[in-house]
């Protein structure tokens, strides 16, 4: 892959959230390490462009012991979700490939700690589980 060859893809872009999209209740998993609080975040893709998806590489921090993690869109993970343990927040990248052949570059930065606010966990009922 060429860096000419990448592109920004404008139909589908990258998401997290502390709740397992895939999953009606919405329950934050968290454990404590010995300093960190760890939180369950899923990364996965949204939008109009994703029946074209072939494949997503996501691109973590550097403090991940794996930092690249690649998918395949699937019938079993059609929004090609990555599930992550963090204490922090940090911008992911991500390299996808359609069906086409053709490469795209998404760029989020993790915003999970929005759903943390305390009037809005309770307003939407949330509930969160110690792992």
């Amino acid at each position: 892959m060429k860096l000419k060859d990448v592109w920004v893809m404008k139909d589908v872009w990258v998401k997290d959230s502390p709740f397992d999209p895939d999953d009606r209740d919405k329950i934050v998993q968290y454990k404590t390490s010995t300093d960190k609080t760890l939180y369950k975040v899923y990364i996965y893709l949204d939008g109009l462009g994703l029946p074209f998806i072939k494949r997503i590489t996501y691109y973590l921090h550097p403090t991940f012991q794996v930092q690249r993690r690649s998918l395949k869109r699937s019938l079993s993970n059609p929004n090609c979700k990555l599930a992550i343990w963090v204490w922090g927040k940090f911008r992911v990248r991500a390299i996808v490939e359609d069906k086409k052949g053709n490469i795209y570059e998404i760029s989020h930065y993790l915003d999970f700690d929005s759903y943390f606010d305390p009037k809005k966990f309770e307003a939407n009922k949330l509930r969160s589980q110690a792992i």
